[in-house]
């Protein structure tokens, strides 16, 4: 019974070994983002200023069947950044929005961001920023966009972005 399973071949030992080399130096599959064990899950990010903006994300996140996770801003500020925080801990992709927000608030999300997410284990699987209405946009100062996408939905929330989004492919953010 031992000889006659899947993984067993007829060999000489040199071809044996030859196998057993090949099978150890062989690279490992390239690494894919870790996902939550209760689904993709978004962390929303947006200004009080674009917080009616958040809303119609989260609807059509909710309507592409993701979850997602918006802290509450208002408030407290230390408890605001606790909320952050521990969404930070938790979520597979971040999206900033910037809307009719300055490029300041931007910029802080970011830096808060990197700082939490340096304490995990997983990295994320992206992180962007949804450029929305007005159009004209001040450039984001202050801090490297490395690593950081820019989604163009300056003329409005575009659904096709949410699709991106909600199948996980490598341009998804």
């Amino acid at each position: 019974r031992l000889l006659t399973g899947a993984d067993v071949r007829e060999c000489g030992i040199e071809e044996f070994k030859k196998a057993v080399v090949d099978t150890v130096l062989r690279p490992p599959p390239p690494a894919t983002p870790a996902r939550s064990t209760n689904g993709f899950q978004v962390l929303i990010g947006a200004d009080l200023s674009d917080r009616d903006d958040a809303t119609n994300l989260c609807e059509m996140l909710d309507a592409a069947g993701e979850f997602w996770i918006r802290p509450d801003a208002a408030g407290d500020p230390a408890r605001a950044r606790r909320s952050l925080e521990q969404a930070l801990a938790v979520c597979d992709a971040l999206l900033l929005l910037y809307g009719k927000t300055d490029t300041d608030w931007v910029a802080a999300q970011i830096i808060q961001a990197r700082r939490a997410l340096s304490q995990r284990e997983a990295p994320l699987a992206g992180m962007a920023v949804i450029e929305l209405p007005p159009e004209v946009k001040d450039a984001i100062a202050g801090t490297s966009l490395r690593g950081v996408d820019r989604l163009d939905c300056r003329k409005g929330l575009d659904p096709a972005v949410i699709i991106a989004i909600s199948t996980g492919g490598p341009s998804a953010l």
